[in-house]
C-alpha cells in the first residue's frame, strides 16, 4: 500500500522574484522533502503589503507561479508594522483562506499543514 501525502506549506518566508533569497532555507528543505515517494506540495507564501515600508515589496494578490516544480501561491496580506502585529494571524488567515480552501477541494491526497514559526504563521495556519 502506497501512502500519498500532500504538504501545504504555509509561510511568510519563501523566495520569489521580488526577493530571491528570502527564506531560501524553507524552499531547500521542501525540495529535499519532495524527493520522498508519494510526497507532493503546494506553498502559500504570505507577503506583507503596505505602502508605509519601502523595503517590503508587496506581491499581487494571490499570484501563483511555479518554482523548481513546486506550485507557489503568493498572497498579499495587509499589514502595518508595529500596529497590526497582534492582528496579523487573523489578517493572514483571511487573506490565505480562499487559496487554502481551493487546495483542499482539489486534493485527493492526505493534506498535511506545514507552517513555519509559531507566530504569526502557525497561529494563522491553525485559524
Amino acid at each position: 500500500m502506497s501512502i500519498k501525502v500532500k504538504l501545504l506549506v504555509f509561510t511568510n518566508l519563501y523566495p520569489g522574484e521580488d526577493s530571491p533569497r528570502h527564506g531560501i532555507f524553507v524552499e531547500e528543505r521542501l525540495r529535499n522533502l519532495l524527493r520522498a515517494d508519494g510526497v507532493s506540495a503546494e506553498v502559500v507564501a504570505l507577503r506583507p503589503s503596505t505602502s508605509f515600508t519601502p523595503w517590503i515589496k508587496p506581491a499581487p494578490q494571490a499570484e501563483s507561479t511555479e518554482r523548481h516544480g513546486i506550485l507557489v501561491h503568493y498572497v498579499s496580506v495587509p499589514t502595518i508594522p508595529l500596529l497590526t502585529n497582534w492582528l496579523d494571524p487573523i489578517l493572514w488567515a483571511r487573506a490565505a483562506g480562499p487559496i487554502v480552501e481551493a487546495i483542499q477541494r482539489n486534493s485527493d491526497d492526505d493534506l498535511i499543514l506545514d507552517a513555519h514559526f509559531l507566530y504569526p504563521d502557525g497561529v494563522a495556519a491553525a485559524l
